[in-house]
């Protein structure tokens, strides 16, 4: 877990619950974006919770844009808004990269681009 490299998108409830989560079974390397790009500390225009969030993921605590912190990520898991993921940003993950486009109605990506892209396990 601790070379597992997760990226999420969605700084909302789910996206804060599931960064919880995450956390409480181990994972380490975990890096919060919202439409903006990554929280960090310091990260203007974030509320409290987001604030928290910050200064639990992000190793880092740098910058950056969806497309610039994706690359080199073992998971994504959005819970943002539709298309937000291109193929190309999947093709700039690690080999056989797992993603949970999870917006509602409709992903992040779908399915048919992320697997172009290289995705291995897509939902």
């Amino acid at each position: 877990m601790e070379h597992c490299d997760i990226l999420i998108i969605g700084a909302g409830a789910a996206g804060i619950s599931i960064v919880k989560l995450l956390l409480s079974v181990g994972f380490t390397n975990i890096t919060m974006c919202d439409k903006q790009g990554a929280l960090y500390v310091g990260c203007p225009g974030m509320n409290w919770a987001q604030a928290e969030m910050a200064a639990k993921t992000n190793p880092d605590q740098t910058p950056g844009t969806l497309a610039e912190k994706l690359v080199g990520a073992d998971v994504f898991i959005g819970t943002s808004a539709p298309g937000l993921l291109t193929t190309e940003m999947v093709a700039t993950m690690n080999k056989d990269a797992i993603l949970f486009a999870c917006a509602n109605p409709t992903p992040e990506i779908f399915p048919a681009d992320a697997k172009a892209g290289g995705a291995r396990i897509i939902s």
